[in-house]
């Protein structure tokens, strides 16, 4: 893997999506082919956004897109990032009604000025190039962090001793009760899960009663895994941004909940969802947002963790069967 691209176009287009979007984690995987002509993808936090490779990528300034070549004369590419936004247009054109994702096609042969590959002090200049942006990054966040820091230092001292004795009779009360912290919504939640995981022993129980457990093991787990297997969403279809502003504007919410909008209330459902917008894009843009992917069970399924450090706010998601699932949503500092 390479995080500069191996052509004159792939660079470019890196570097100006590390320049609209520093945070997202951009970089370029590059398949080794017998011939001169390498495949490459664009990838973003580590997660690919295609499954398949491309002759070359190229920012199309005409179309203000992203996009990857499909044919050498760049007559046919494949649009992967909106130029203007930095977002993938993968997730941009997937809709809540259509699980399917749309692939826009364009022609960029205009202002494709063939492929044309780095030669090895051309890679290794744009590679210490690449690792001194990241490092002045890294130095520049490092100082913000600190600035703040010692702002909040002197606020957070008198608020730390107040609240020891607070600390000291929660931790106890969460030994006691390991529930206690969490939201009504949350223990409705978990509720479910456990009723639905009981149905399924009893099912089993009846089914292990017409059939011997060893024969109903071999037949049932392997095509639960392989299910899950086929059905689990990919990385790269998880839109971090999109989730935590269904969950401010309380979408995962049942509809008798008081901070949930009511239906067919105008003024509430568009309140809702600015209020979740404006709060989501000051959040990123003020202290970013780390997202962490866990396979769980060998690749059955997903777990997605959001934290927003500006907002103090902690998301979590189960991604199976097609889809992402909100499990819970806490303070980071619980």
């Amino acid at each position: 893997m390479t995080i500069v691209g191996n052509t004159h176009s792939s660079r470019d287009a890196l570097d100006h999506l590390r320049r609209i979007k520093p945070n997202d984690g951009w970089s370029i995987q590059i398949q080794h082919n017998t011939n001169d002509d390498d495949g490459v993808r664009l990838l973003r936090r580590n997660a690919p956004l295609t499954d398949h490779y491309f002759l070359d990528v190229h920012h199309d300034a005409k179309t203000q897109t992203i996009v990857g070549l499909l044919t050498k004369d760049a007559a046919t590419c494949q649009g992967l990032v909106d130029a203007r936004t930095g977002r993938p247009l993968s997730a941009t054109n997937k809709t809540s009604s259509d699980s399917s994702i749309s692939v826009e096609y364009v022609s960029c042969s205009d202002s494709y000025g063939g492929y044309k590959k780095l030669t090895e002090s051309e890679l290794q200049k744009s590679r210490l190039e690449s690792e001194n942006k990241q490092g002045q990054g890294r130095r520049i966040s490092a100082a913000s962090n600190t600035s703040r820091s010692s702002a909040s230092a002197s606020r957070s001292a008198s608020r730390s001793a107040r609240s020891n004795n607070n600390n000291t009779n929660a931790n106890a009360n969460a030994n006691a009760n390991p529930f206690a912290e969490l939201s009504e919504e949350d223990k409705q939640k978990y509720l479910q899960y456990a009723m639905t995981a009981l149905g399924v022993w009893a099912l089993l129980k009846v089914l292990s009663g017409i059939v011997s457990e060893t024969l109903l093991f071999f037949l049932l787990l392997p095509g639960l895994y392989l299910y899950g297997i086929q059905t689990c969403p990919e990385n790269s279809s998880f839109d971090a941004k999109k989730e935590v502003k269904r969950v401010l504007r309380g979408h995962h919410l049942p509809d008798d909940h008081p901070n949930k909008p009511r239906r067919g209330n105008w003024f509430e459902e568009w309140g809702a969802k600015i209020t979740a917008s404006v709060a989501t894009e000051v959040g990123a843009a003020a202290g970013g947002y780390e997202l962490e992917m866990t396979p769980l069970l060998g690749g059955v399924a997903t777990h997605a963790t959001v934290t927003l450090p500006m907002l103090n706010l902690t998301c979590e998601w189960v991604g199976c069967h097609h889809t992402w699932y909100h499990l819970r949503t806490y303070t980071a500092n619980r």
